[in-house]
């Protein structure tokens, strides 16, 4: 499971389009213990957004 969550995903936000994040990172099971999603709407944060 861990391997899954390691990986780079492309998702999808509806108002700006495709962007990568590590799996972990989007379902907050990272240090934080927090889920982020796109970095248009949340803010770029380095190391954790991939475009």
């Amino acid at each position: 499971m861990d391997n899954d969550l390691d990986k780079i995903i492309r998702v999808i936000c509806p108002e700006h389009g495709e962007f990568k994040i590590r799996n972990r990172d989007h379902v907050g099971e990272n240090d934080e213990g927090i889920a982020y999603g796109c970095s248009e709407c949340c803010g770029f944060i380095k190391d954790v957004h991939f475009d």
